[in-house]
């Protein structure tokens, strides 16, 4: 790798030239990118030309699509020609990487590439859009009777009358006795963990980020009832004999055998996506029937409406990716926030919430990654520091 040199790099012209430098920027791996976070502490100035940089190759190689093995060659050298052509110089003294010129169609299709510092704490006009509350990063919380218990990654747990099986990914299994318990069970899931569980009658339920459910060990009596606040996806399992209830702060749902994503976060509409079957929505103002491929919601001005939509849109996030459809940037932060933990502020320039977003997002392990994406959709760079992350725009040359 490159010695002391790196000490004179004077603009983003000289990064471009350092084969190290690019291919941090264009397919990053956890050596290179110690290497360059390392120069750049020693060196702060660097930060804005490594924006200059993702800026130049993000404007001059983002147009590119289905690409050829020769096509993909072809544009990594012409990297190279064009750096050489802003400079007035020879062509960059370095090979060309294959490896490195497929990542960097990759990136360069998506639209953009990304600045990311774990320690830059100095920020102007950026302000905040979407406070989320964040939290403490902490466990996965089961409390059954006098029992509490906690799981640092995410869960499975199935219920069967009298025993709590808990898979928390890895070969061993957790049982936990509930045959003496008869309290309300709760599942609490913090923000940045998602969870699977399967009810005493077979019903399942995923739980997204920041979402708490209160169950019983076992349904007993005319009807089954389960509390919810924050984001579920359920398949309840059918049972005429027992009609199945779900309640939420704003409404209770009368489930007949079906598939519904509940929605019930206090900074939001509550509302209800049918995917299969047929649920009535019950609140103090009014009832409500839904239909498949219809959402109902809650405001305090009209009480309970219905509209058709496509609920691949609102479900996806069950299967680790999120489907956007002219949603709004702010939707989405939010969305990704909870997922994550983290929370956003913007450049106060930006417009951003003009934004729209179309396509599919998937919902890597890693934050990075979805903001990669994000950022190609929104044509934004952004800066993160822990829990917080900033967007701003490209800086012009």
């Amino acid at each position: 790798m490159t010695t002391n040199k790196e000490l004179n790099y004077r603009n983003y012209i000289d990064l471009l030239k350092d084969e190290t430098f690019v291919q941090w920027r264009i397919a990053p791996s956890e050596e290179v990118t110690g290497y360059w976070e390392s120069i750049i502490d020693k060196n702060p100035r660097l930060k804005i030309e490594t924006l200059k940089a993702d800026n130049y190759l993000r404007k001059h190689f983002s147009d590119e699509n289905q690409l050829t093995e020769k096509d993909k060659s072809e544009l990594f050298n012409s990297i190279v020609t064009s750096v050489s052509k802003t400079e007035r110089k020879k062509s960059l003294p370095f090979k060309l990487l294959p490896y490195v010129a497929a990542a960097c169609v990759i990136l360069f299709v998506a639209g953009g590439l990304l600045l990311y510092y774990k320690n830059n704490k100095q920020y102007t006009g950026l302000t905040t859009l979407v406070e989320g509350s964040t939290q403490t990063p902490e466990d996965i919380q089961l409390i059954t009777g006098n029992t509490v218990s906690t799981f640092a990654q995410d869960v499975e747990i199935k219920v069967n009358n009298e025993m709590v099986f808990i898979n928390e990914g890895t070969t061993s299994e957790k049982k936990i006795d509930i045959r003496d318990n008869t309290t309300i069970n709760k599942l609490i899931v913090p923000y940045g963990k998602r969870s699977f569980i399967t009810l005493s009658d077979g019903s399942k339920v995923w739980l997204n980020s920041g979402t708490e459910l209160e169950f019983p060990s076992n349904f007993t009596g005319s009807i089954r009832e389960i509390k919810v606040k924050g984001e579920i996806f359920a398949e309840i399992a059918s049972d005429k004999q027992k009609p199945f209830y779900v309640y939420t702060r704003d409404f209770s749902v009368q489930v007949y055998g079906t598939k519904f994503n509940i929605s019930s976060h206090p900074e939001e509409k509550s509302s209800v996506v049918l995917v299969e079957g047929s649920v009535k929505l019950v609140s103090s103002n009014n009832n409500l029937f839904l239909a498949p491929n219809e959402m109902g919601e809650i405001n305090e001005q009209t009480g309970l409406t219905k509209k058709t939509i496509n609920p691949q849109e609102y479900i996806s996030w069950k299967e680790g990716y999120l489907t956007l459809n002219n949603t709004p940037i702010s939707d989405v932060l939010q969305k990704v926030g909870r997922i994550y933990n983290v929370k956003f502020g913007f450049d106060e320039n930006l417009h951003i919430l003009n934004i729209k977003c179309s396509g599919k997002l998937d919902l890597s392990d890693n934050i990075d990654d979805v903001m990669r994406a994000i950022a190609a959709i929104s044509n934004t760079n952004y800066i993160r520091d822990q829990n917080t992350i900033y967007i701003n725009k490209y800086l012009k040359q």
